[in-house]
């Protein structure tokens, strides 16, 4: 698979090119400079091979989604840029949706609802990356830790209430925006 090279490889492509051509000459003439020349020459040319994997990976970390947890409340900032929000006092139900029958990574999602059409959708793993449940029993009296275990060792697509306001209504709206991205 062929990419594209940027101005920084060209770069370093050339300059390995006449580090091997010295390389060789040097070599030629018995003079063991023309070695150091040929390892500087690989060196060089392994790091524009290795710099599409090393790229990768710097990206991966740069796209992970980021969860900030408040006096105020709760934000995701996710990778495409958008954020949820929603703050303590708005905030009228926590739910755990399962969805095991899907192929992405995550199957389990935490649902912050408000009481208007604000809320959020927290991947687990973002979940327990942000320490977000203990906030959520910390701050909710009666959260439901059980129902939580009982989502992740769910067979069925189903959604788990951990919490509900005493003063909510169970009719929230349009859903918060669930995207799950498979790869």
């Amino acid at each position: 698979m062929l990419r594209r090279v940027s101005i920084t490889d060209a770069y370093v492509i050339v300059v390995a090119a006449l580090l091997g051509a010295g390389g060789i000459f040097f070599v030629g003439r018995g003079d063991s400079l023309g070695w150091w020349l040929l390892v500087a020459c690989v060196l060089s040319t392994l790091l524009v091979i290795s710099r599409p994997f090393t790229q990768a990976i710097d990206d991966e970390s740069h796209k992970r989604d980021k969860l900030d947890v408040s006096q105020w409340g709760v934000r995701r900032y996710d990778s495409a840029g958008m954020n949820e929000s929603v703050s303590w006092s708005d905030l009228s139900e926590v739910d755990v949706v399962a969805t095991p029958d899907t192929e992405d990574i995550e199957d389990v999602y935490l649902v912050l609802r408000g009481q208007n059409t604000n809320g959020l959708i927290v991947p687990h793993t973002l979940a327990v990356e942000s320490g977000i449940l203990g906030e959520l029993e910390r701050r909710l009296g009666a959260f439901d830790s059980q129902a939580f275990v009982d989502a992740l060792s769910s067979s069925v697509d189903k959604v788990f209430v951990l919490w509900r306001a005493s003063n909510s209504v169970n009719d929230f709206g349009p859903e918060p925006r669930m995207r799950v991205q498979t790869n």
